[in-house]
């Protein structure tokens, strides 16, 4: 969960940040004898600041409740009773 959360928090900041991710792909390549020739598509993954947000407090969320989860699986305290057979 710790993990999950901590990629949604660097996807909500680079979505506030930069309001999207770009890209490029190649799309055709030819071999002109000593030449080559590469066609690039260059695209965009815009991200709405509503959802860059939302990514951001959710992460953020998740990373503090598995901190306090893990916390509180760490201080349990169990007791134990021995009872004397003599008694």
């Amino acid at each position: 969960m710790r993990t999950i959360g901590i990629l949604l928090m660097i996807i909500g900041a680079v979505g506030l940040i930069w309001g999207g991710i770009s890209y490029v792909t190649d799309r055709d390549t030819v071999d002109l004898g000593a030449t080559q020739v590469v066609t690039e598509d260059r695209g965009h993954v815009s991200v709405p600041p509503i959802y860059a947000g939302a990514a951001l407090v959710l992460g953020g969320l998740l990373v503090g409740l598995s901190s306090r989860n893990k916390h509180r699986a760490e201080s349990k305290v169990t007791v134990t009773r021995t009872v004397d057979a003599s008694e």
